[in-house]
Order: structure tokens, then C-alpha cells, then sequence
């Protein structure tokens, strides 16, 4: 019997890839909510909160105009935008 990669390892590839780039932004969002409150940064769109650019346009629609007042603050606006992208 020869060998079927099809019939072996069944994978769904446009599945496993969205599943893999929420997980991305979860995980991109968090770390930034991190390091807000570790560095003490006020504002989420600072280079070392977010890694990526796909995290920035994730987070961009969310954003008001409106600068936050603390890191907490901050770290919080990542966390709830972390938990829309979930669901």
C-alpha cells in the first residue's frame, strides 16, 4: 500500500491557519497588555507593546483617539480587544 499524505494527515489548512492567527493575536495582544504595566507605558501603539502590524490593525478599529491615562489603562483597552478578536 503506498503512502497517502491525504489519508494519513488530514488536515484542513484554511481551518488550521485561522485557528493558528487567532491564537497569534491572542497571544500578540496579552504579551502587549504585559508590557504596558511592566514598562509603564501609556500607550498601546507603543513599538514594543505590539509586535506586528497584523496586531496593530486588529487593535485599530477599537481605538477612539482617545490616549490613555496609565499602563493599566492601557493594558486594559489590549485585554478587551483581545477578547472581541476571540469571538
Amino acid at each position: 500500500m503506498a503512502f497517502d499524505p491525504q489519508n494519513d494527515f488530514p488536515l484542513d489548512i484554511e481551518t488550521d491557519l485561522a485557528a493558528a492567527e487567532v491564537r497569534y493575536l491572542r497571544a500578540s495582544l496579552l504579551a502587549g497588555a504585559v508590557a504596558c504595566i511592566a514598562n509603564d507605558m501609556q500607550e498601546w501603539e507603543s513599538y514594543w507593546s505590539l509586535p506586528s502590524e497584523e496586531v496593530f490593525r486588529e487593535v485599530e478599529p477599537f481605538y477612539n483617539n482617545e490616549e490613555p491615562s496609565s499602563s493599566e489603562t492601557a493594558a486594559t483597552f489590549l485585554l478587551l480587544v483581545r477578547e472581541a478578536v476571540c469571538h
